[in-house]
């Protein structure tokens, strides 16, 4: 069987990521209750008051969005993939959003009123809603049990937030837990079946901390896979293990490695290509961040345009500081593909010093089955507007901080350089 990975190669989050290390977080937990973390979806158009489809404001609570979706469409009698919405939102959370359905008017909907889901209002418009269709979302976190003395630092960390941006990382519930999907995603890139199933059948290292807190019967159905007992190792995994336990019966009924990872449901191959980009993507990021480049742009570097998200190589990074420094563009880090738009200079080498030490070349991204990633470019930073922060009486240990951020960036991040701690974004 294939080697098990290192520690640093199976935690592609930590504290590297932040911006604000040198100061000391508040602690805290985060998500205590559903009312602990409120989101509000801040929309990029309203609803014109016309058309053939009916814009919806929807509040839920505790569910995610795809069961708001399936409770809505059974309720007013559409079909689910004939909802739209511009975007996802927590299920651990009081959240409002938009949707749209074609062919319900705005009164059926109106005021409905469903288990953790209700409609707030409802509009008429001309199409339907698309992912991407939003301006960003504005949320509203509480965190209990924070360092009474640490207002101070709060405020800090903020204000440095608020000037500089936040790091656009990643954060640990891109990666699975235990984190094993960008190792997963590696090896698929590599053509290495045989190291895909050692990833997800095989031992976790056993210095890192999802080694320590898996559950015994976990622990022991890898070492069985890792000792060539395929049946042990069958028998070992819990029941609710389906993945797993459908890769190990293939392999007891004599496929290969190859034939066995095809089994795997092409959404979540997809999704373990993408962690690796995305772990990728955060180690460059790091990088930049150690040398306190969040913001500052090189020659060779891509640099986003925030107003349109478009991206252009820069040749003269004094000529563009300005325009950097009024947050209108940012240095944007690369999710490998086949089409990625390559940096130049040091930027360029960084980036692909990085793809020669994991032995991976841009046509690996030309995976066959549907899977090949194109790729795209990220901005290393991302703007907090409106941040605010309520500091409660010490005896009460906890804290409200709200603040606004454009679409796909994580809350958790900013909660992060509050906390100081990755147990900041446990579900």
């Amino acid at each position: 069987m294939s080697s098990t990975p290192s520690p640093d190669e199976a935690n592609p989050w930590s504290e590297a990521l932040l911006l604000t290390r040198e100061i000391a977080g508040v602690g805290g937990r985060f998500k205590a209750e559903p009312e602990d973390f409120v989101v509000e979806e801040v929309p990029l158009y309203p609803p014109s008051g016309e058309g053939e489809h009916t814009f919806l404001r929807l509040e839920k609570r505790g569910i995610s969005t795809f069961e708001a979706i399936r409770r809505l469409a059974r309720a007013v009698g559409v079909r689910e993939r004939d909802v739209g919405y511009a975007g996802m939102k927590d299920a651990r959370a009081v959240t409002t959003q938009w949707v749209s359905l074609a062919g319900v008017p705005p009164a059926e909907a109106d005021g409905l009123e469903l288990a953790k889901l209700r409609v707030l209002e409802a509009h008429r418009h001309s199409h339907k809603l698309r992912k991407g269709h939003l301006a960003g979302n504005r949320f509203r976190c509480v965190l209990r049990g924070v360092d009474a003395a640490g207002e101070a630092r709060a405020r800090e960390i903020l204000a440095r937030l608020t000037q500089q941006g936040v790091p656009h990382a990643f954060g640990p519930q891109r990666f699975g837990e235990p984190p094993l999907n960008h190792l997963a995603g590696r090896a698929l890139l590599r053509g290495e079946p045989a190291g895909v199933l050692a990833v997800l059948l095989g031992p976790l290292p056993e210095e890192s901390a999802a080694s320590a807190s898996e559950e015994p019967a976990r622990r022991d159905a890898r070492a069985h896979y890792h000792a060539g007992d395929v049946a042990a190792a069958l028998n070992a995994w819990p029941p609710r293990c389906n993945q797993e336990r459908r890769m190990l019966k293939a392999l007891l009924d004599g496929a290969d490695a190859a034939t066995t990872v095809k089994l795997l449901p092409k959404k979540l191959k997809e999704l373990y290509v993408n962690a690796y980009q995305s772990a990728l993507f955060n180690r460059l990021l790091a990088e930049r961040l150690k040398a306190e480049a969040l913001a500052a742009l090189e020659e060779g570097d891509v640099a986003y345009k925030h107003a349109n998200g478009a991206c252009f190589v820069v040749e003269d990074a004094a000529r563009e500081a300005e325009r950097a420094a009024r947050f209108e563009i940012s240095p944007a880090g690369p999710l490998f593909g086949t089409k990625t738009l390559a940096a130049k200079g040091e930027p360029g080498a960084r980036e692909q010093a990085l793809l020669d030490a994991e032995e991976i070349a841009f046509a690996h991204f030309a995976l066959p089955g549907g899977l090949a990633q194109r790729g795209e470019r990220r901005p290393y930073r991302v703007p907090v507007k409106e941040a605010q922060l309520v500091w409660n009486e010490p005896s009460a240990g906890c804290c409200t901080v709200s603040f606004t951020l454009p679409p796909g960036a994580y809350a958790t991040n900013v909660l992060a350089e509050l906390t100081k701690s990755a147990a900041t974004f446990a579900e």
